[in-house]
């Protein structure tokens, strides 16, 4: 007994060796054949060759030529501070003297006499050297002590002339010695609650020109609602339009997005520059830093029960002025994150279609089914169809990972490697998942082309759309699903990375206490955020490459199941379900060779019992020559076969 035992379990083990055996000689069939099939194509292999490496060499080659003009060693930047007094002699205090731009309301109009149609806030003009600021204030709630808290404010921002020998001697604007602009603030819109108060804020940005409101103001229960002896920690809310509002003629600009702590750096360098009060979205142009300054000014005073102090008065005024910004290196590679992802989208395509199509056809000329007669497996054709296809595009990405170490010396070039190792994986079964759907060649091309594109123009709206107004982390990694997406992210990571341990590493350092590893891209910093405002990193790309590379095998394995074109046979829909599919060898299947004899005798008794015998031998009347039978094709069959007026 135990010697039969022994006999079969090393029976079982040399057929299992024989199936091993089998399948690599099947494996190795099959890519000769591939080989030989991509050989008698020379055009398109010329094409999957030469257009990735045109494409990737020009980027490549502009950008290593213009390196030397863009990369610059840039001294550390300090900019111009200027007085604040939380007041309404703010409104036309000029940040940039040099430039003498930044102020809320240019002093320069009414030395001109140039005052707007369309003019940010209310300035009227009584001749021409008298002119009124109106400014407007909304706040909720309406209690007693809000009240209170906000004549307080009207009082700082209401002045008869603005123009004293102080202010004229903190702006350099050579004002008529008899000039006066007088400034007058109104506090009459207070609302029970924040919501009404917003209400009538929107109603009232819809008009924009002349338009006396400046800001709506919130105040919490510590303020509103004070206790004996006042709450030390206070707080409120300072609500503007959600747009900017005092802007230049063919400026365009985008809402406020309030999610974020810092604005969004493309590339290194502090962000506008060029501005000494920071630029868009206008902390100080929109007024918001110069009423923060007087409501601290006036909690201080009500709170604290001081003296209200005069709005010119030292003891409040401030210096105020933009971080100074550390040296740092502008790199090439910032530039090129922008343009590189759609560079390798489109040198990829040409594989794209060239895979779909020569499955497809191989398909429609039957020569798959020919090859399953013949007992091919299915697994093999596939890894035969995989191996081929992806060293070619292998080939390109070692090109592109060679050429993207020029540029980015910083990091380590495995780790790119490595990631476009798992796009072109994306690549690879994207097209087979396309070519399940289709029998003929014709269509598939097409097929090939259209959905490649339609990924490409998913990619692009997203990304500009994310662009505007930064999506969650959650949404962006859903949509990542599109492997473009995930690509555009990686390469804009990628050169987020090579730049650390310049300008950013060291802003965040120095001003937030928050360091990063420096040194560029590398193992151990891959699941380890670019900036704090930043929650993707380039290993959370590579895990949605991964995943997306999943999806497109399982979308592959089950439409080749249940639509294999051709004479196969389709399996149902509940395929993966049933037991049979996973355990085809299961003891159910498993029928002797006795029982098998006695099945085949019993169906050759009753066909013989159906079969009526001839007592004599008749001439045939009529004769039914080439008989046949056509099985309805699916619908997916017809479709993709432009079979339309079948269906």
């Amino acid at each position: 007994m135990s010697a039969l035992r022994h006999n079969t379990v090393r029976s079982r083990r040399a057929g299992s060796t024989d199936q091993t055996m089998g399948a690599f000689r099947q494996l190795r069939l099959l890519i000769w054949k591939n080989w030989i099939q991509q050989i008698r194509s020379p055009w398109f292999t010329l094409l999957e060759l030469l257009v990735p490496l045109f494409l990737v060499g020009i980027s490549f080659g502009l950008m290593i030529g213009l390196r030397d003009t863009y990369e610059k060693d840039h001294p550390a930047k300090n900019f111009h501070r200027w007085p604040v007094l939380g007041g309404g002699y703010d409104l036309i205090m000029i940040p940039d003297t040099n430039k003498m731009t930044g102020a809320i309301v240019d002093p320069l109009l009414f030395v001109d006499a140039s005052v707007s149609d369309c003019q940010f806030l209310k300035v009227t003009k009584n001749d021409d050297f008298s002119y009124e600021i109106g400014v407007a204030f909304a706040y909720a709630p309406n209690t007693t002590d809000a009240i209170d808290v906000m004549k307080m404010l009207q009082k700082r921002y209401s002045q008869d002339n603005l123009i004293s020998d102080a202010i004229r001697a903190l702006i350099p604007v050579g004002f008529p010695w008899n000039m006066t602009i007088k400034c007058s603030a109104d506090i009459s819109a207070g609302f029970a609650t924040e919501q009404e108060m917003v209400d009538y804020m929107v109603q009232s940005f819809g008009s924009q020109c002349g338009n006396p409101l400046l800001a709506g103001i919130v105040f919490s229960d510590e303020i509103s609602k004070p206790s004996n002896p006042p709450s030390r920690n206070m707080t409120y809310k300072i609500r503007l339009a959600n747009t900017k509002r005092n802007f230049q003629f063919m400026e365009v600009y985008t809402p406020w997005d309030t999610t974020l702590d810092f604005a969004t750096q493309y590339v290194s360098g502090p962000i506008n520059g060029g501005t000494v009060d920071g630029g868009y979205p206008g902390y100080w142009e929109e007024g918001f830093l110069t009423v923060q300054h007087a409501l601290n000014i006036v909690l201080r005073e009500k709170f604290r029960g001081l003296t209200p102090t005069d709005p010119l008065s030292l003891d409040n005024l401030i210096m105020i002025g933009r971080t100074p910004f550390p040296e740092y290196t502008s790199q090439i590679i910032e530039v090129g994150s922008f343009f590189l992802p759609v560079v390798i989208v489109f040198s990829f395509m040409t594989s794209v279609i060239y895979i779909v199509r020569s499955i497809v056809m191989e398909k429609e000329n039957r020569l798959k089914e020919y090859m399953r007669v013949m007992g091919l497996s299915q697994w093999v054709h596939w890894i035969a169809w995989f191996i081929m296809n992806y060293i070619k595009l292998v080939f390109a990405v070692i090109i592109l990972s060679v050429l993207l170490y020029f540029v980015m010396e910083n990091s380590n070039p495995t780790v790119a490697f490595v990631f476009f190792l798992l796009y072109a994986f994306n690549v690879t079964y994207f097209a087979f998942a396309v070519s399940t759907f289709l029998q003929s060649g014709t269509p598939a091309t097409l097929a090939a082309t259209v959905g490649w594109m339609l990924l490409y123009f998913w990619c692009v709206l997203f990304m500009s759309m994310d662009a505007q107004s930064p999506y969650s982390f959650t949404i962006r990694m859903i949509n990542c699903i599109n492997p473009d997406i995930a690509l555009n992210y990686g390469v804009l990571l990628l050169a987020q990375y090579e730049t650390q341990g310049n300008s950013t590493t060291t802003l965040f350092c120095r001003y937030r206490m928050m360091c990063f590893d420096a040194g560029g891209l590398n193992w151990s910093n891959v699941f380890e955020r670019v900036t704090p405002d930043e929650p993707l990193t380039l290993g959370h790309m590579m895990v949605m490459l991964v995943v997306d590379g999943f999806i497109f095998i399982i979308i592959t394995w089950y439409v080749e199941a249940v639509n294999p074109g051709g004479e196969g046979v389709p399996q149902k829909a509940w395929f993966f379900i049933l037991p049979s599919y996973w355990f085809p060898g299961g003891r159910k299947s498993q029928v002797s060779l006795v029982d098998q004899a006695a099945a085949f005798e019993k169906a050759v008794k009753q066909q013989q019992a159906r079969t009526e015998e001839l007592l004599e031998k008749l001439d045939a009347t009529v004769t039914i020559a080439g008989l046949s039978k056509t099985y309805g094709a699916s619908f997916f069959k017809k479709l993709f076969d432009c079979k339309f007026l079948n269906l």
